[in-house]
C-alpha cells in the first residue's frame, strides 16, 4: 500500500499508509481527532502527497 504524508495548515505532518490520498486525509484526522468534516481543519484543509518508499 502506498505511503502519504499529510500536512496541517498548522505545520504538522504525518505519514500514513493508504490507497488514496483521501483515505489518507481522513487517517490523519482520525489519529489527530479532528472531525474530517470540520472546514478549517478538517479533511478540506490538509494535503496529501505521495512519498516514495
Amino acid at each position: 500500500m502506498p505511503q502519504y504524508e499529510v500536512k496541517a495548515p498548522s505545520g504538522r505532518k504525518l505519514i500514513v499508509e493508504a490507497k488514496d490520498s483521501s483515505q489518507a486525509k481522513r487517517l490523519a484526522c482520525k489519529k489527530w481527532g479532528i472531525k474530517p468534516s470540520d472546514y478549517w481543519c478538517g479533511v478540506t484543509s490538509l494535503k496529501a502527497k505521495k512519498v516514495n518508499s
